[in-house]
């Protein structure tokens, strides 16, 4: 008889990650408690305990076809290792294994297995380690892995959710951004310029492909209350094209958006960022002003954009809103930026992380104490004290040319009671005390 899961999906965070990762690209939960290995990766329980987005040990995924099989990347960050001389500690301590199920709603795997792991199938960079395994196409459109990681050591486990596409018919599921040598597929949607890369198969298909570069400046995500539709174009102008060759190195020197197609009567592509600076990170005054949008009147953020000295302006804005406290002033700026980071981080798609909905959610609110996940939508909760409700935010997932995991938030106006008391707290420098 089967194993059941005991609880539908899913406490994440990260998610996210290209919510490819996980939030954040994929969803993640982490346990510092020590649990037997089971045969079968198990379903996460919803707690509420509120856990860190710097999760000690965090999983990304890349998922590519070739024939009749979809292969499955995996970058497995492991911080405690970042210095073994080898690979003989990660392979006694880490374990994985995998579990499919035929959609979200489902609570019996059709498939388990668990992953052998050896010197000669794992490779190490740093503090991640790499690893891929492939799996048969099933005769179904759909379905979605569940992959565990288990720390022997620590008692940690994260479980990483990967959709599983069986009909192919978009040239991101065949065809990846990899690394300048085109060894090892990346695992992010943005890169530095004069970064290099390459786009390949896995079949080292020889194809001239075509790349279109947009130089748009995309707004920051509405409030949560706003029910207001922008005028925006339905479609974006193209700055440029140009021509590039796979399994050939790329080198990225303009910043903006680009996307990578079969031929110009394609759709869907391969999108990617190109950053100035230090992306996700921001760290030039210039950079840092924007991302106040969501904590900043209209005439505070013009201020600061008109000024001629934005450095001693946004110290001055920080200092008059904590009333002059020095030590809250530090405080709040660290960790509002920190958080800044970690949207650009977790949530970039086609448009950088802090500008989407989720990236403004997760600046103004901070970590999700739970988040459900199903093929189509994130829910994500945010626990209150005793006197005051669960604040709920739902994200419904709209795939578009650009990319799959590209969300949008249902807004209300009922959100008003929440974001303005939010805001209020990061304006007195309440939050992160």
């Amino acid at each position: 008889m089967k194993k059941r899961l005991l609880f539908m999906f899913f406490a994440i965070v990260p998610l996210f990650l290209p919510l490819q990762g996980c939030l954040l690209s994929t969803g993640q939960k982490a346990s510092n408690k020590k649990t037997n290995s089971t045969s079968k990766p198990k379903a996460i329980a919803t707690t509420r305990k509120r856990p860190s987005i710097a999760k000690p040990m965090t999983m990304l995924h890349r998922v590519m076809a070739k024939d009749e099989r979809l292969h499955i990347f995996l970058q497995l960050n492991i911080p405690r290792l970042r210095n073994a001389s080898n690979l003989i500690e990660m392979l006694q301590d880490i374990s994985l294994k995998y579990g499919i199920l035929p959609n979200y709603r489902s609570k019996e795997f059709i498939e388990t297995q668990t992953l052998k792991l050896t010197p000669e199938t794992v490779t190490k960079q740093g503090a991640d380690f790499y690893y891929n395994f492939s799996i048969p196409k099933k005769t179904m459109p759909s379905a979605v892995m569940l992959i565990e990681a288990n720390d022997s050591k620590t008692g940690q486990r994260i479980t990483l959710d990967v959709p599983l596409e069986f009909v192919i018919n978009k040239i991101r599921q065949s065809f990846s951004i990899f690394d300048a040598q085109g060894k090892q597929p990346l695992f992010r949607n943005y890169f530095l310029n004069k970064a290099s890369i390459q786009i390949k198969d896995l079949a080292g298909t020889n194809k001239t492909l075509l790349v279109k570069h947009y130089q748009h400046n995309f707004k920051a995500a509405r409030p949560p209350m706003s029910l207001s539709r922008r005028n925006i174009k339905k479609k974006m102008e193209v700055d440029s094209t140009f021509k590039v060759q796979t399994n050939t190195q790329l080198n990225l020197k303009k910043p903006g958006l680009y996307i990578v197609q079969a031929d110009t009567n394609q759709y869907y592509g391969i999108s990617f960022i190109v950053t100035e600076h230090r992306y996700p990170k921001f760290s030039k005054i210039v950079d840092l002003i924007d991302p106040l949008t969501y904590i900043t009147t209209k005439g505070e953020l013009n201020k600061l954009k008109q000024s001629s000295e934005k450095k001693k302006d946004l110290d001055r804005l920080w200092l008059e809103l904590m009333s002059g406290n020095i030590k809250v002033a530090k405080r709040s700026i660290r960790e509002y930026y920190r958080r800044v980071k970690l949207a650009n981080k977790f949530f970039t798609t086609y448009k950088p992380g802090w500008k989407t909905d989720k990236g403004m959610v997760f600046i103004v609110f901070g970590n999700p104490t739970r988040v459900v996940r199903t093929r189509n939508k994130e829910m994500w909760t945010y626990a209150q004290s005793a006197s005051f409700s669960d604040i709920h935010f739902t994200f419904l997932r709209n795939p578009n040319q650009f990319v799959d995991n590209h969300y949008t938030l249902v807004r209300y106006p009922e959100y008003e009671q929440v974001w303005y008391p939010k805001i209020e707290q990061w304006r007195e420098g309440k939050i992160g005390s």
